[in-house]
C-alpha cells in the first residue's frame, strides 16, 4: 500500500531539514541539492515519485535520509 498523503509531506520535509543542515548559502545549490537527495531516493526506492513509496518502508526512507551525505561536486 502506499504511502498516506501525510506521510509523504513528512518524508520531503525531512529531506528539506536534511539539507538544511548542509548549512548551503546558495540557493542554486540548495535546489541542486534537493534534486539530488530526491533523485538518489528515488533510485534506492525503485520509484519515478517519492509518493510511490510503499508504506512498508517508510522506517527505511526515514534512515536513507539521515544518512544521506551530499556529493562533493554537485
Amino acid at each position: 500500500m502506499r504511502i498516506t498523503k501525510e506521510e509523504y509531506i513528512e518524508i520531503v520535509d525531512h529531506m528539506g531539514r536534511r539539507i538544511q543542515k548542509e548549512n548551503i548559502k546558495d540557493e542554486l545549490l540548495i535546489l541542486e541539492a534537493h534534486k539530488d537527495i530526491v533523485n538518489q531516493f528515488k533510485r534506492e526506492f525503485g520509484i519515478k515519485e517519492p509518493n510511490e513509496l510503499d508504506d512498508k518502508y517508510i522506517y527505511e526512507a526515514h534512515e536513507f535520509i539521515d544518512k544521506y551525505d551530499l556529493p562533493f561536486w554537485l
